[in-house]
């Protein structure tokens, strides 16, 4: 069993205000089932429209022709080393699915060590909006240019179309920044609460004799399974709240269920990187069965859709693709397919 952990990272997504996201879609749609090239490496990209998100995969290419698996040999009780030499017809490939709201252009991806890294996803996402880029700034130029004889036009219209149109296409990651009431948002159940502060032996009898020279003290809670989740996280914020300088809890941390049922634990005003993470081997078991192409269908976008949906905190509700996406070539392509299936 590999012990490669994938992490689920939330990340947004910006670009020049001047370039509508239906702009830039249909140039992203374009590269949809193209081969790209990053610093010599090959990537695959692939994008649709799915449940009114964007969402798509990236494969990196390894150019090496062996992988490596253990097999376990029952008579010696070793685990042999076997070296699996990749047929002329297949690639070394790491994959990452991701999905994103096009009402925040915030999003969801896979990322693990060995995987697509986060710069090479941005890259990959880039390249389409590089090449709309440059076209419409080329557009602006030679509109600009018509509109004066000035000897240097063209230059002048050069650096106004590029000024028009700057922007940079950035991939930044979210981490969940909690604070109380944030953090408890985030369990469907609540096992224990375990808080430490330097008052917290104040105003207990029990423990005044050590009060006077204690510097901090650390109070674990074991909750009542028969309590409804909903008492549970206002006493929390309560238990909170009763302390009156709010600074002086130097931990609160919260044991527990996640909303997506996994075991889950946050302390206060930690940064989360993750809003879930597994096994490499789990992994696997999220991607479509046969064909990359059939990814919509697979477990692993389902999963990123549902985490999307239940954290609208950091990434919104939805929007209808309808309200923004621009008439596409794929569109049409689409119809005429549906148009001639049997009846």
């Amino acid at each position: 069993m590999s012990a490669t952990k994938v992490n689920i990272v939330g990340f947004t997504v910006s670009m020049s205000s001047k370039i509508s996201l239906g702009e830039y879609f249909q140039y992203l749609e374009r590269s949809s089932g193209s081969e790209i090239q990053i610093s010599g490496q090959k990537h695959f990209l692939l994008t649709d429209i799915h449940d009114d998100y964007i969402t798509g995969l990236t494969l990196s290419f390894k150019s090496d022709k062996k992988s490596v698996a253990t097999r376990l040999v029952k008579d010696n009780r070793k685990s042999q080393i076997d070296r699996i030499k990749l047929r002329e017809d297949q690639k070394g490939t790491e994959v990452s699915f991701f999905c994103i709201n096009p009402a925040t252009m915030s999003g969801l991806l896979f990322s693990y060590f060995g995987g697509p890294t986060i710069r090479s996803i941005q890259k990959i996402l880039e390249s389409p909006y590089k090449k709309l880029q440059r076209e419409l700034i080329s557009e602006k130029c030679k509109e600009l240019s018509k509109l004066s004889n000035h000897p240097d036009i063209k230059r002048i219209s050069k650096d106004k179309a590029i000024n028009f149109y700057s922007g940079n296409f950035k991939i930044d990651m979210i981490f969940k920044k909690l604070d109380i009431k944030t953090l408890v948002k985030n369990f469907s159940e609540i096992r224990n609460i375990e808080i430490t502060a330097s008052n917290a032996l104040d105003n207990a009898p029990i423990f005044s004799p050590i009060v006077p020279f204690s510097s901090k003290s650390k109070i674990s809670i074991n909750t009542d399974k028969t309590t409804g989740i909903q008492v549970l996280r206002e006493s929390v914020i309560n238990l909170y709240k009763k302390f009156k300088h709010p600074d002086e809890v130097e931990a609160l941390k919260i044991y527990g269920k996640s909303l997506t049922d996994e075991t889950l634990s946050f302390q206060l005003g930690e940064n989360i990187k993750h809003f879930k993470q597994m096994t490499y081997d789990d992994y696997m078991e999220l991607l479509p069965d046969q064909f990359w192409e059939d990814y919509k269908k697979s477990e692993a976008i389902s999963l990123l859709l549902k985490i999307i949906k239940l954290e609208h905190i950091y990434f919104g509700g939805k929007i209808k693709h309808e309200t923004w996406k621009l008439p596409s070539r794929e569109d049409l392509i689409r119809e005429e397919e549906m148009k001639n299936e049997p009846a």
